[in-house]
């Protein structure tokens, strides 16, 4: 029995210490950036937040999922280390907000964060995975209240309230679950025995650079992208993701942080046919996220048109630009931070 406990006591340990080397060092060797690739996502988040506790705050940081986090410090023109890539693919904006909370608790926010938002018309929503949700039960709470604080007038305010709360509750003991999957403990020790030195892996494919950015190989040929429309998002949803807008204006107030919110850019030739027939799900998504960002004063901008060069790079799929080009409008929004003009809120 002892023995059993000391092994769970183990598995606790094993996820919540940092590594004895960072995978964004730029003496990382291929191994060890190979291991950290194939961790799961709150492993990926983690790492990137242990390595901001390593470094100096970085003048600008990016967050959000798969569709920013190719984007490098050429893409903004800047020297490397400026800027550092906050980005996990697979996770949402909820994240985004708790990633960049934890870092200005520990006094490493970026000067400038600019967060992306996933495009109204793709109706993605997911719960944060880090910190652990579980070590969280008071924001899960928070959460709860600030449901109840905005029902209106609903007809069932206090079931909505707590179903939001057994909902955050399940989620936090699903992602608790997950700690004692085989393959996610295989995959943390490999890391582990990687970064220490005590086993020694071929190299395999390096994703990650030191700025935190995935290497993304150029589509050169055109061909033809398609989009389906997802499942519209629930109320609750919609309402989680208010609630991270409230959170994020709370972190601006308190911390000075400097942020741009802007929806990630969908392929131009499907823009234009939803400009044209946008779904009422997104419309209302994008009137209640963005009328939220007007009432806590935050800086949203609406998609940006990415239209690819005649002979590329181009889109690689329906949601993700090309980083370059990506990268260009990127910069405008942190110029635009450093450089404010009147009425520059859009």
């Amino acid at each position: 029995m002892s023995v059993l406990v000391l092994l769970h006591i183990g598995l606790f340990t094993l996820y919540f210490s940092p590594a004895p080397q960072d995978p964004f060092n730029k003496t990382a060797n291929v191994n060890l950036i190979t291991a950290y690739g194939t961790l799961p996502v709150v492993g990926h988040v983690r790492g990137k937040f242990h390595h901001a506790l390593n470094h100096p705050p970085y003048a600008v940081g990016l967050f959000g999922n798969s569709r920013i986090v190719m984007v490098g410090h050429e893409d903004l023109g800047m020297q490397a280390g400026e800027m550092f890539n906050f980005a996990v693919g697979g996770t949402s904006f909820l994240q985004s907000v708790s990633l960049l909370a934890e870092l200005a608790k520990a006094g490493k926010a970026p000067d400038v964060s600019i967060i992306s938002l996933d495009h109204p018309e793709m109706q993605f929503f997911g719960y944060s995975y880090w910190p652990e949700p579980l070590s969280k039960i008071m924001k899960i709470a928070d959460d709860a209240k600030l449901f109840y604080a905005r029902t209106n007038g609903d007809d069932r305010p206090t079931i909505d309230t707590l179903k939001i709360f057994k909902n955050s509750i399940e989620h936090a003991w699903a992602r608790t679950k997950e700690l004692w999957s085989f393959d996610v403990v295989r995959r943390y020790l490999n890391f582990l025995s990687v970064a220490t030195g005590f086993a020694e892996k071929q190299p395999g494919k390096v994703e990650y650079q030191s700025d935190g950015s995935t290497l993304a190989q150029p589509v050169l040929t055109r061909s033809l992208v398609e989009f389906s429309a997802n499942r519209a998002l629930s109320k609750m949803s919609n309402r989680y993701l208010e609630n991270a807008i409230i959170r994020l204006s709370r972190l601006v107030s308190e911390y000075g942080l400097k942020v741009v919110v802007y929806e990630s850019p969908i392929a131009p030739e499907i823009e234009r046919r939803l400009r044209e027939a946008a779904s009422s799900y997104a419309q209302a998504t994008q009137q209640r996220t963005f009328s939220m960002c007007v009432q806590e004063g935050l800086d949203c901008r609406a998609a940006p048109v990415i239209e690819p060069p005649k002979d590329g790079p181009f889109w690689r799929d329906c949601c993700h630009a090309p980083p370059g080009q990506l990268g260009r409008f990127v910069r405008t929004l942190i110029n635009d931070v450093r450089h404010p003009k009147p009425n520059a809120f859009q």
